[in-house]
């Protein structure tokens, strides 16, 4: 009924039943970020948690087939998957496709136990990547070039921190007027 009480009362709860406080702040942080402009987990706990919960959940709805269409997103992928790309950047971490592929088996487990089925594994893997591949560019493209957002990020999806990176140094030297012809040599050679 209160969304909005989402972690702080189970933080609330696990400090009155005696735990630790890093497990109770792990438990509010766990649902970080919210939103756009809402504070990143700080703990590693909470950060681990956070990344896990956000994984299932995109895992959860690419294998059932219940991704986001246009302006529909009820289960609020789009945000799930933003707030995971801004906590991986904040901690300089990478998403690995097997990190992701576990997060499906696990999914895919817990749900034929229940006697669901799950869509192809290899389908939602490869339907999962491009959709954080959509949403890094989706973040990018604020800032930088379509086409210079399009370049770094398919060659560079996993690490958001290498991403912003490679992105603010290949922006500073497309200004530069040799850059052009250097890259026409660099796309002959390759």
């Amino acid at each position: 009924e209160f969304p909005e009480l989402q972690g702080i009362m189970g933080r609330e709860y696990a400090r009155l039943e005696g735990e630790k406080t890093e497990v109770a702040e792990a438990i509010f942080e766990h649902y970080l970020p919210r939103g756009l402009g809402d504070a990143l987990p700080a703990t590693g706990a909470g950060r681990l948690l956070a990344l896990a919960d956000k994984l299932d959940t995109i895992a959860a709805c690419f294998g059932t087939k219940l991704k986001p269409t246009g302006s529909q997103d009820p289960f609020a992928l789009r945000r799930a998957c933003l707030g995971i790309i801004r906590i991986l950047e904040d901690a300089e971490l990478k998403l690995t496709p097997k990190l992701i592929e576990t997060h499906i088996e696990f999914v895919k487990n817990s749900l034929e136990k229940a006697n669901l089925k799950y869509g192809d594994t290899k389908e939602a893997l490869a339907e999962i990547i491009e959709f954080i591949k959509g949403r890094l560019t989706a973040m990018h493209r604020q800032d930088f070039r379509t086409d210079l957002v399009s370049a770094v990020v398919e060659t560079n999806w996993q690490s958001p921190c290498e991403t912003t990176a490679r992105l603010k140094g290949l922006n500073e030297i497309a200004g530069d007027e040799s850059f052009i012809p250097l890259a026409i040599a660099f796309k002959r050679t390759v």
